[in-house]
C-alpha cells in the first residue's frame, strides 16, 4: 500500500466532512498528530475486512488506517479511552465486556449503526468495526461532539458570552439572551453588553469580580469572570449572586446593628483578628484607654495595642520590661484559650476587670470594665462590716443572731468566750440545732433551751422574752431572745452573780 493511497483517504475526508472537521493527513504511514502504531498488517485494503484494532492491554499496538483516522478527533488519555468514548454511548456497557473478555472468548455487538466483533488472542485484543466508512464514522463523532457541546453551552443556566477586540458581543447563549429580552429567533445585531470586564481585561487568565445589571425581570447580581483568548476575543461567564448579594446585606447589617449596640456600651470592645490586627472597637474602648480613635482606627497590633497602654500608665506597673513582656505574651495565650480574666489596678486610682474571650477563626476578644465605683463600694462596705463586727465584740454580753431559717449569722467574742468555741473566724454554717447541742453541753437539760429553739423560725407572736438559768452556787446565766427584722432572732447571754436577782430562774 503507497502513500498515494493515503492521500486519497485524506482528501475523501475532507471532502465528506467539510471544514469544521478535523482531518488527518497520512504522510508515510500515520496520520499527522495521532498517536500510535503505523499500520501493520491488518491493513489490507479500504474497510475491505472493516475497521480494525489490535490492542496489548489497553495499548494500541496495529490498527487499519481506517481505525486510526477514526480516533484522532476523539478525546481521552490513550487510544483504549478514546475508542472508549465512540463505542460507550452507542454500545453501553461494552468497555467492560471487552476489558472482562477471557483468552479464546469471542463478544459481537450492535447498535447506533455500528456492530463490533472482538476476539481475544492470547494477551492481545482484536476489534473490528463494521457498518460505515472511517471517514463517516470520523464525522459522526465530531459531528455528536459538536452538536453536545453547543447545546451544553447554549441551555447552561448561566449568561455565557464571547466579545471581540473592540468589546462588541459576537455570541452569547440563551440565558444572556434572556436577560437582555432578545427572541433567540430573532436577535437584533449587536446585542447589548450586559457585562463589564475589570481592568485586567486584557490579561490572560480569570478576573473574577461582582456586578449589577437590570435586566428585564429588574436589578441582578452576578459574579463574572472573564478569560482572554488568542486573537484578543474574550469569554465572559456570569454566575447568579443574589443569593450571596442578600447574605451579604444581611451580614453588614447585622455588624451594623452590632455596632451601633456596642456604640451605647460602657464596656471597652477591642476584637482582634487571627493576625491579631484589631479589627472593631467600640467609643468606650477609647475613653477607657485614652489612646484616641484615630490610633485605634489604624487597626494596631495586639502587641502595639498594649505597648501604647503601657506608655499611657493604664496598665499595673511592673519592674522591668522583660517581666512586662513576658505578661504580655501570657495574656494573649489566657485569651486564646479562653482562660483570660484579671483585675487590673492602674498607677492612677482606676480599677479595669479585663477579660479575654476567644472566637471562631483564631480571633479573640477584649473587654475592659471600669469597676473602680464598685471596688470602691465594695471596700466601703467591707469596712462597715468590720466596724459592726468591732463593735459587737466590744460589747460585754455573749451575742448571736440567726436568721428565720435558724442559720448562725453573727457572734461576738464573749459569746465565743462563753461557750468555749475556738477559732472565731470559723466560716462553717452553725445552724440553731448546732447552737443548742453546744448550750445544753454546758447547762444540761435546761427548759431555756427548748423555748430558744421555738422562738428562732417563729414568725407568729414574735416579742421579746428574758430567762435565767443557774449554772453554779456563785453564778446563773441571763438570757435575752430579741426578734429583729426578716424573721432574725437576737439571744443574749449575760453572767450574773448569785447574789443579783434573777428572773425565771430554774
Amino acid at each position: 500500500m503507497d502513500i498515494a493511497f493515503f492521500l486519497t483517504v485524506a482528501t475523501v475526508t475532507v471532502m465528506a466532512t467539510g471544514a469544521a472537521t478535523a482531518v488527518a493527513v497520512f504522510l508515510g504511514g500515520h496520520p499527522r498528530g495521532a498517536k500510535g502504531p503505523a499500520p501493520g498488517p491488518l491493513a489490507d485494503g479500504p474497510n475491505a475486512e472493516g475497521i480494525t484494532f489490535l490492542f496489548d492491554d489497553e495499548r494500541l499496538i496495529d490498527s487499519s488506517p481506517e481505525g486510526l483516522l477514526l480516533l484522532a478527533p476523539l478525546r481521552g488519555r490513550t487510544d483504549w479511552t478514546r475508542l472508549g468514548s465512540y463505542l460507550e454511548p452507542r454500545l453501553p456497557g461494552v468497555m467492560a465486556r471487552l476489558g472482562a473478555l477471557p483468552p479464546g472468548g469471542e463478544v459481537r455487538d450492535s447498535g447506533g449503526g455500528v456492530t463490533l466483533e472482538a476476539r481475544r488472542e492470547n494477551a492481545h485484543l482484536r476489534l473490528t468495526l463494521r457498518g460505515a466508512t472511517a471517514a463517516a464514522l470520523s464525522r459522526t463523532a465530531a459531528e455528536e461532539e459538536l452538536d453536545l457541546l453547543r447545546r451544553t453551552v447554549e441551555t447552561a443556566p448561566w449568561p455565557v458570552w464571547r466579545t471581540d477586540p473592540a468589546g462588541e458581543v459576537t455570541w452569547a447563549n440563551a440565558a444572556y439572551l434572556a436577560l437582555t429580552g432578545s427572541n433567540p429567533d430573532d436577535i437584533m445585531w449587536p446585542l447589548p453588553r450586559l457585562f463589564l470586564p475589570g481592568p485586567r481585561e486584557t490579561t490572560p487568565g480569570s478576573l473574577p469580580g461582582s456586578q449589577r445589571i437590570q435586566g428585564v425581570d429588574g436589578e441582578a447580581w452576578f459574579d463574572c469572570v472573564f478569560t482572554a483568548e488568542e486573537g484578543g476575543d474574550t469569554v465572559g461567564y456570569a454566575i447568579p449572586a443574589d443569593g450571596m448579594m442578600r447574605m451579604e446585606r444581611r451580614l453588614r447589617g447585622s455588624q451594623q446593628a452590632m455596632s451601633d449596640a456596642f456604640m451605647g456600651l460602657a464596656i471597652g470592645l477591642a476584637v482582634f483578628d487571627r493576625g491579631r490586627k484589631l479589627q472593631m472597637f467600640n467609643p468606650a474602648l477609647a475613653d477607657l484607654t485614652r489612646l484616641g480613635t484615630d490610633f485605634l482606627a489604624a487597626r494596631p497590633s495586639l502587641f502595639a495595642f498594649l505597648e501604647r497602654l503601657r506608655e499611657q500608665r493604664m496598665l499595673p506597673e511592673r519592674r522591668d520590661y522583660a517581666s512586662w513582656r513576658q505578661q504580655m505574651t501570657e495574656v494573649e495565650k489566657a485569651a486564646e484559650a479562653g482562660g483570660y480574666e484579671e483585675t487590673w489596678s492602674l498607677p492612677g486610682g482606676q480599677t479595669y476587670r479585663v477579660t479575654g474571650q476567644p472566637h471562631p477563626e483564631g480571633a479573640i476578644t477584649f473587654l475592659l470594665e471600669d469597676i473602680t465605683g464598685e471596688i470602691t463600694l465594695s471596700r466601703r462596705f467591707r469596712a462597715e462590716i468590720e466596724l459592726s463586727q468591732e463593735v459587737i465584740d466590744a460589747i460585754p454580753d455573749g451575742i448571736a443572731v440567726f436568721s428565720a431559717a435558724g442559720m448562725l449569722l453573727v457572734s461576738n467574742q464573749a459569746y465565743a468566750s462563753l461557750w468555749g468555741i475556738e477559732g472565731g473566724e470559723d466560716l462553717t454554717p452553725v445552724d440553731i440545732d448546732q447552737a443548742i447541742a453546744l448550750w445544753d453541753a454546758t447547762l444540761p437539760g435546761a427548759t431555756l433551751w427548748r423555748k430558744l429553739r421555738q422562738q428562732v423560725g417563729t414568725l407568729d407572736r414574735r416579742e421579746e422574752w428574758t430567762a435565767a438559768v443557774r449554772r453554779d452556787d456563785a453564778t446563773f446565766l441571763h438570757c435575752r431572745a430579741t426578734p429583729l427584722s426578716d424573721g432574725a432572732t437576737l439571744v443574749a447571754f449575760r453572767i450574773r452573780p448569785a447574789g443579783e436577782r434573777m428572773l425565771a430562774a430554774e
